[in-house]
């Protein structure tokens, strides 16, 4: 968590409190198997999963940047 909150940070994000929320994720697949879990995407959930949904270009590049980040970061820890 904190290794995303940190690269979240270094692009620009300043909203990086946990949230808890009521929608399904296969996330909980993996925090049954005891394996370190958050969901995290570029968009927000509101806007997902309906007729013509899209998601600005610039926004895909910033969480795929914020990703690479948290990887290399929670690697090196």
């Amino acid at each position: 968590m904190t290794a995303l909150q940190d690269a979240m940070i270094e692009r620009g994000s300043s909203d990086t409190e946990p949230v808890g929320e009521t929608y399904g994720a296969n996330a909980s697949h993996y925090i049954e198997a005891e394996i370190p879990t958050v969901v995290f995407g570029s968009g927000r959930i509101e806007e997902a999963h309906f007729p013509d949904e899209s998601i600005s270009w610039p926004d895909v590049v910033t969480a795929a940047e914020v990703l690479a980040e948290t990887a290399r970061r929670f690697l090196r820890s």
